[in-house]
Formats: structure tokens, C-alpha cells, sequence
């Protein structure tokens, strides 16, 4: 019985002690984590993606060129830099990339994403780079048609 007195204290203390020695949220030293250096080489590589990226809005090289999984790991890393699909700077780039994921979605197996080449890698590994990229993008896109045909995508590729 007095376990169930003690645990509602214990609750709240959990909350209480970051508060009540002035580690909130409002001073969270992880803000820091990003200095002007860091900022600056983040932005450098972007700008390499950027100056990458095909005609058709995928990234890769030689026999990777065109591949789901690079193209989705570079969008991500736009998305992790806090850019948004239709918003520049690098929004077209995002948006470039989603299109070109879409488009690699199989005829012969709706939902599935791969390119038509033979892969170096198991065929499921850019299929889930792909889903990856789609999920986290999905929520950030302007244009309701776009968002319609990558939820589509997504619901096909999850079954």
C-alpha cells in the first residue's frame, strides 16, 4: 500500500529536480553542440550534394549512380539541416529527390522502390532508405497532390 503513496512523489520529483537546479529546457546545453565551425561545414556539404545532384534528382556515382538508398540518405541529410520540400534554400533539391524516389516505385511490384539495374547490395536496402526518406519528408510537403501521391507510395510500400 505504501508503494502506491511513494510512486506519485517519485513521479513528480523526476520533473522537479532538472527545474529546481536550473537545467530546463530553456538552458539546454545541446544548443551549443553546433558551432560556427560546424555550421559551416555542414553547409560546405550540402553545397557538395547540391552541385551533385543529377537532372533527375538523384545522387551517385558510376555504378551507383541513380540509386534509391544515396538519393534518400542526401535528402535526409537536407532534411536533417532543418531544409524543407518547396522552400529555398534547398527546398527544389528536396523536392527533386522526392521525385525521383516516386518515380523508381516497380510496375511489376507496386510499393517497391529500386532502381531497374542490378544493385551491389541486397534489393530491400534501398527499398528501406527509400520508405525512410518518404516518411520523414512527407509531412513537410507543400503541395497537396505531391503529398497525396508520396502517402500512396508509402501505404503500398508498407503492405
Amino acid at each position: 500500500m505504501q508503494r502506491h503513496i511513494i510512486l506519485p512523489f517519485l513521479i513528480l520529483a523526476t520533473f522537479a529536480i532538472p527545474t529546481a537546479l536550473g537545467q530546463d529546457k530553456q538552458k539546454d546545453p545541446s544548443k551549443n553542440l553546433i558551432t560556427k565551425e560546424t555550421q559551416q561545414t555542414i553547409d560546405a556539404g550540402l553545397a557538395y550534394l547540391v552541385a551533385e545532384q543529377g537532372a533527375d534528382g538523384s545522387w551517385g556515382n558510376l555504378g551507383f549512380k541513380g540509386d534509391v538508398a544515396i538519393t534518400s540518405l542526401a535528402g535526409l541529410a537536407f532534411l536533417a539541416g532543418g531544409y524543407q520540400p518547396g522552400k529555398e534554400p534547398h527546398g527544389t533539391v528536396v523536392l527533386k529527390a522526392v521525385q525521383f524516389i516516386l518515380d523508381q516505385e516497380s510496375k511489376a511490384l507496386p510499393g517497391y522502390l529500386q532502381k531497374n539495374k542490378p544493385v551491389h547490395h541486397g534489393p530491400m536496402f534501398g527499398h528501406g532508405y527509400g520508405v525512410l526518406f518518404l516518411a520523414e519528408v512527407y509531412g513537410k510537403i507543400p503541395d497537396k497532390n505531391l503529398k497525396e501521391r508520396v502517402h500512396a507510395v508509402l501505404v503500398r510500400a508498407i503492405k
